[in-house]
């Protein structure tokens, strides 16, 4: 979102760009703290009232979380498998 700048961006555009699906990212999304919201509302063809969110990047600082909410880093063990031996 940073590189993106300041435009306005739906969470349907980024699942695209990113290839999650879309209800994901906007949950997320819904979620930071760092973008800002807005809601666009349109008539559909079908004279139904939709509303939308859109998300930018907030150039204000970053949240700043206690050591005690952040997640620990556990080093992945590489090359350590689980062996299947088949009997028979």
């Amino acid at each position: 979102m940073r590189e993106r700048g300041p435009s306005w961006v739906t969470s349907r555009e980024i699942a695209a760009e990113i290839g999650f699906p879309w209800r994901a990212v906007a949950r997320a999304m819904l979620r930071m703290t760092e973008l800002e919201r807005t809601r666009i509302t349109w008539v559909s063809a079908r004279c139904r009232t939709r509303v939308c969110n859109s998300f930018r990047h907030v150039a204000g600082p970053v949240a700043v979380y206690p050591a005690w909410l952040m997640p620990t880093a556990h080093p992945v063990p590489v090359g350590i498998g689980r062996m299947i031996m088949m009997e028979g």
